[in-house]
Parts: structure tokens; C-alpha cells; sequence
């Protein structure tokens, strides 16, 4: 069982498709390979999803990579905006560790390279 701190609100957002709504040969076959497990996006199987801790966001007719046609940023606008009326505001030194006056942060170096996402059904 996952189990978020008291201080994390974990967001859930899933496509739940039927298998008319899959567009791609490869989405079809992913959802195909899963359902004997049951409903499913075509990465994950719903009922597993819907055990998940903190929200739920069900996107209807899209798949695992919210395709087809999501409209992905006014989607995450409305679930930020959602939010920010709904959770109560918390202070930083609410969520973050203390740290020392003395201690500075060491600096990362952010790869410029994307990394590619194996693809596996």
C-alpha cells in the first residue's frame, strides 16, 4: 500500500478509455495485452489506479498518454486552479526540513539530453 506524507496531495490523472477511443495500433495492442487484468488505459488497469491514494482525475476517452486530443495544459490549469481553491495554503516551513544557516545548497547540473522512455507492453 502506498502511503503518501501528511503534507503531499498526490493528483491521479487517467485516461479512461474504451477501446473504440484507442487511435494508434500500439495503444490498441497494449489494451488488448491488459484486459483480460480488466479495464484499463493501456499501461494501467483502472481498478489498480482507483486504489491509488489522494485524487482522482478521470479523463474520459483518452489513453495512458492522454491521446487522443486532450487538451493537456488546460487540463493541468484546471486541476492547478482546482487546487489552489480547495487545499488549505501551508507555510514552507510547514512542508520543508530545517536547515542551518551555514549549509548551502550544492548545485545540480540539469542534463540538456532528453532521455528517451523505453515503450513496453
Amino acid at each position: 500500500e502506498l502511503r503518501l506524507p501528511a503534507h503531499l496531495t498526490l493528483v491521479n490523472v487517467v485516461g479512461f478509455p474504451l477501446r473504440e477511443h484507442f487511435e494508434h495500433a500500439f495503444s490498441r495492442r497494449c489494451h488488448r495485452r491488459l484486459a483480460p487484468l480488466g479495464p484499463n488505459d493501456g499501461s494501467l488497469v483502472l481498478a489498480d489506479v482507483c486504489a491509488l491514494p489522494g485524487l482522482l482525475y478521470p479523463v474520459w476517452g483518452a489513453d495512458h498518454y492522454l491521446q487522443p486530443k486532450t487538451d493537456v495544459r488546460r487540463l493541468i490549469g484546471a486541476i492547478l486552479q482546482y487546487l489552489d481553491e480547495t487545499l488549505p495554503p501551508r507555510r514552507l516551513d510547514e512542508i520543508l526540513p530545517p536547515r542551518r544557516l551555514d549549509e548551502t545548497p550544492t548545485p545540480r547540473r540539469l542534463d540538456e539530453t532528453p532521455t528517451r522512455q523505453a515503450r513496453s507492453c
